[in-house]
């Protein structure tokens, strides 16, 4: 495969309608013979299954080459057209095609066959019956079948086969790489012309690319690179997006054509941090698994309610989400992509006590040729932050793979996409870049000492956890644990984001939807991944007695002396990707009577957070109840609201004057 470098100079805007799907298609998800459901996108159960429909090839297509693409099946695929056996395909989760010109008709109809076999047979699995290629969460269940988007496509004889799109804020510049194929059967010149299209817009920018002369069967990669000032940006809270329509032209014919969704931003690893498009980017979220029963019904992840649960993610204030056990279908991304939600993608690696007998070399082999599909067909969406190569493989139950050899994991995703950072999900000791831990509390175990207190943030790289205080398990034993692990999230997780952790990941809507997004629990979780939040450190380092006494919500109140000065130490955080001016508010209610506020103004530099002085006089009630009320307000809009509560003791006669409260410097 030879490689050209060019550089593409923008001319001036052209009108643009709206972007087409990726070219020519139809799609051929439905109802298949036999009332078969295609696709079912979280598997079905599965030895060995048989797909069959009748399909017709638009006649327009004449002259064209047609392929059928699979967006995912699990986990051996044999395409067979009017009986004739044309392809085999191993693995799941990685999309492939097949060429059908040469035995279909354009203006005619065809049969398609696809002969599916689950997780258990060879060469899934070696003689032995251990995985020797990636199996993800669906081994033990052997769930499989045609589980994504199955699309018949048309292509010129010469067409565009791939197109990584690049974008960089700090060089304000937009590279590409083209693949592009010449199935002809003669040498041939197109010329590149390029446009991108603000989706919601009408104003795009047109490129004007070079002539390339492909030999007949020959495959090039194209690489152009062109400046781009002021490109509207791809931010979480704002998330543009682009269409990249891109057409080979002969002489003045076009012949192929096709158009990607891009967002243009820019992820970066600076220090011990991530930042996005220069800013610094604290990521606190959670981590899911498409299609698990955690989940109340109807069943959040389907295509019909994941925008909306998007929706209820975000207003749960989680920033990122991990995929785990093994990567989603592409209409969980584009979602993602339109409603600003990042995501970490992660491999198939999902370590379990199956893999102990795993011929190591060959799973690894296997996984190395699996991970360009994978990477290929993710690599565009603007809200992947980064890769996760293994998700605990390195630990003793799943064999123990040796460190050195799961890094050829992520230099292989690379190889693919240099633009973001490679994680190694629990295999912390593997990677020199980023630090992800699980659960270095110790299993099922709480936080010990104050929650500002933990030893293992790094210094030099940013430091996460993709799982951390387990939530959720069927074993009874544990049950008290997990249950007292779902409260302390929405504490423990204040100490580690004071202390520089970024990039964690809990376990952690599950509970938050469960109930309902209301009450105690859910509004801790919530608050602590509040942007731009207002924090009494002490009160928070008490720990879960103000709210559970054992597992039963109502713990018991911390208590105030009356009539004494109380001084307090509150953070104000700016997790936001612009204004750095941030309002605070305090306000003492008495019995849910308010007696005294404050306010004052702070600069708080973005990704950064400061300690504020608070001191007040607790006024001489015994018995009743203080609510101190933190507030946040940037541009006169409310940020963040909070309720720290007390229980008043002492008996003292009240002084005369007014309530006395104050906020930044304290005398």
């Amino acid at each position: 495969m030879k490689h050209l470098i060019l550089f593409l100079l923008a001319a001036a805007p052209i009108a643009f309608g709206a972007a087409p799907p990726l070219r020519e298609q139809v799609s051929l998800n439905g109802t298949w013979d036999g009332n078969e459901t295609v696709p079912v996108y979280e598997g079905i159960q599965i030895d060995q299954k048989r797909y069959v429909r009748t399909v017709e090839v638009p006649a327009s297509w004449a002259g064209k080459i047609v392929r059928v693409e699979f967006e995912n099946v699990a986990f051996i695929a044999d395409v067979l057209v009017n009986d004739k056996h044309l392809a085999q395909h191993i693995g799941a989760w990685n999309p492939f095609h097949v060429d059908v010109t040469e035995v279909v008709k354009p203006g005619a109809s065809f049969r398609l066959t696809v002969d599916v076999k689950g997780p258990k047979h060879q060469p899934i699995v070696d003689a032995q019956g251990a995985p020797a290629w990636p199996v993800g969460g669906w081994f033990q269940g052997s769930r499989g079948g045609i589980a994504g988007d199955v699309w018949l496509r048309a292509y010129g004889t010469v067409h565009v086969e791939d197109v990584f799109i690049q974008t960089s804020v700090r060089r304000k510049e937009l590279a590409l790489e083209f693949t592009l194929r010449n199935e002809s059967k003669r040498p041939r010149t197109v010329k590149l012309e390029l446009e991108a299209a603000p989706e919601k817009q009408a104003a795009p920018v047109q490129f004007h690319g070079p002539s390339v002369t492909l030999a007949a069967g020959e495959t090039r990669i194209v690489k152009a690179a062109f400046p781009w000032a002021s490109p509207t940006l791809w931010w979480p809270d704002s998330p543009a997006l682009y269409h990249l329509k891109t057409r080979l032209l002969e002489g003045a014919a076009v012949v192929d054509s096709e158009t990607r969704r891009f967002g243009f931003r820019e992820i970066r690893i600076d220090g011990n941090q991530f930042q996005i498009n220069g800013v610094r980017a604290n990521l606190y979220g959670d981590y899911q698994v498409f299609g698990d029963t955690w989940y109340t019904q109807p069943v959040i992840h389907t295509p019909e309610n994941w925008p909306a649960t998007i929706d209820k993610i975000k207003a749960m204030n989680i920033r990122i989400l991990r995929w785990h056990h093994n990567p989603v279908p592409q209409y969980i991304l584009d979602a993602t992509d339109e409603q600003g939600l990042l995501i970490c993608d992660e491999a198939a690696n999902y370590a379990r006590n199956y893999h102990v007998k795993t011929n190591q070399a060959l799973y690894l082999e296997n996984t190395r040729r699996w991970i360009e599909a994978w990477i290929k067909a993710d690599r565009n969406h603007p809200s992947v932050y980064m890769w996760n190569a293994t998700n605990e493989m390195s630990y003793k139950f799943a064999g123990a793979f040796d460190p050195t050899a799961l890094r050829t994991l992520g230099d292989a995703i690379r190889r693919w996409d240099n633009t973001r950072p490679v994680g190694y999900d629990g295999d912390h000791l593997v990677d020199d870049v980023l630090v992800d831990y699980h659960y270095p509390e110790r299993y099922n175990a709480e936080p010990l000492g104050s929650i500002y207190g933990w030893a293992y943030m790094v210094q030099s790289r940013p430091t996460g956890m993709g799982e951390t205080l387990h939530t959720r398990s069927p074993l009874k034993e544990v049950q008290a644990a997990v249950e007292r692990n779902t409260w302390w999230l929405g504490i423990w997780t204040r100490g580690l984001r004071y202390s520089g952790f970024t990039n964690i990941k809990p376990a952690c809507y599950w509970f938050a939807e469960k109930d309902g997004f209301k009450g105690p629990r859910a509004e801790n979780l919530r608050n602590a991944y509040a942007p731009v939040a207002l924090f009494d450190k002490h009160y928070d380092d008490l720990g879960l007695s103000p709210y559970v006494t054992g597992i039963e919500p109502g713990g018991k109140l911390p208590a105030l002396q009356d009539g004494v000065r109380a001084r307090r130490t509150l953070v104000l955080y700016n997790d936001e990707f612009r204004d750095t001016s941030i309002t605070a508010e305090v306000e003492l209610m008495l019995e849910g009577k308010s007696f005294a506020r404050t306010s004052k103004q702070f600069i708080v530099a973005l990704g950064e957070h400061i300690d504020v002085p608070l001191a007040f006089d607790v006024p001489p009630a015994n018995g009743q109840k203080l609510t101190v009320v933190l507030r946040t307000f940037k541009g006169g809009v409310k940020k963040f609201e909070e309720e720290r509560r007390w229980a008043i003791t002492g008996h003292r006669d009240p002084e005369p004057g007014k309530p006395w409260i104050q906020l930044g410097s304290v005398r």
